[in-house]
């Protein structure tokens, strides 16, 4: 088992997770320890993911046990069962119904962990285009775009070539950005370079923390992701409020994922109680 289905913020959707952090050690083995070669020291210092795991199910840490180690020991492999894993759970939710509303199972990738070297990002690339018109929709947040970065972190841990391989990831999370079914998103922080004086990330959608250096940008209003599908549909930039020992802008009454359909249903049924909800929604239709 390398997927996992839903938790209290992305609703019931499949991820994918990798180990945290800024890769240690020597060479591939560093990634056992981290997969964020882009990650800023805001980001190591603050990340969401560390003080829990990225999911309610019990198993969801050793899924991404499981998904590292295969990931490094044999590419092929863990393309094939990740393939096999989403046709399967992705089934599952087109049967019970909890899918978006055209139809789509929602992927999201590395609530925790990054893509850590260019044939990870490759292999991606890879499954992304084998699943094309089998209504998957994949989405995420990656700080791997920061070449100078990156290229550091593979010094540290004695990589060959590092600013060369911190080139190749980037072009192959450029390709990633071309596919209709793949939203990729440049996480920042304002520790990070300006992403709009770079002429290699122009057209790249940016999440920012407290603030974007696009000015076009909408808050994440704190609402399961498959409720909102702003970011999942790549609708535009998105801030989210730093959460970290901070209480959360919009209280979550939620105690389980919740799907599509299930939100349907609930905002039906107590639309007056969650009036707030829907204004959120509306915003997010018509972002200033």
């Amino acid at each position: 088992m390398l997927i996992i289905i839903g938790n209290t913020k992305i609703g019931k959707a499949l991820h994918v997770n990798l180990p945290l952090g800024a890769p240690r050690g020597l060479k591939f083995e560093a990634f056992i320890s981290g997969t964020c070669p882009g990650a800023s020291l805001w980001c190591l210092e603050n990340c969401y993911g560390i003080d829990r795991p990225p999911s309610e199910d019990p198993e969801s840490l050793e899924a991404l046990k499981k998904a590292i180690e295969l990931s490094l020991r044999d590419l092929k492999a863990f393309k094939e069962a990740i393939v096999r894993e989403l046709l399967d759970k992705g089934r599952a939710l087109e049967e019970s119904g909890d899918t978006l509303d055209d139809g789509s199972v929602p992927v999201r990738l590395h609530i925790v962990g990054d893509f850590y070297l260019p044939d990870y990002a490759r292999t991606w690339l890879d499954i992304v285009d084998e699943l094309r018109g089998l209504k998957f929709r994949f989405w995420t947040y990656t700080k791997s775009w920061w070449m100078e970065k990156v290229a550091e972190t593979y010094a540290k841990i004695r990589l060959s070539n590092p600013k060369v391989l911190a080139e190749e990831l980037f072009d192959m999370l450029q390709e990633l950005r071309t596919r209709n079914n793949f939203k990729l998103y440049a996480s920042t922080d304002k520790t990070m370079p300006d992403i709009t004086k770079r002429p290699e990330m122009r057209g790249w959608l940016e999440a920012g923390i407290e603030f974007t250096y696009n000015e076009k940008s909408i808050t994440c209003p704190e609402i399961p992701c498959v409720a909102c599908k702003y970011c999942i549909y790549g609708k535009g930039h998105v801030k989210f409020m730093e959460r970290r020992n901070k209480v959360r802008p919009i209280p979550k009454p939620w105690k389980t994922p919740l799907s599509p359909r299930e939100w349907r249903i609930l905002l039906k049924a107590k639309r007056e109680e969650i009036e707030w909800y829907i204004k959120s929604l509306k915003l997010l239709q018509n972002p200033l």
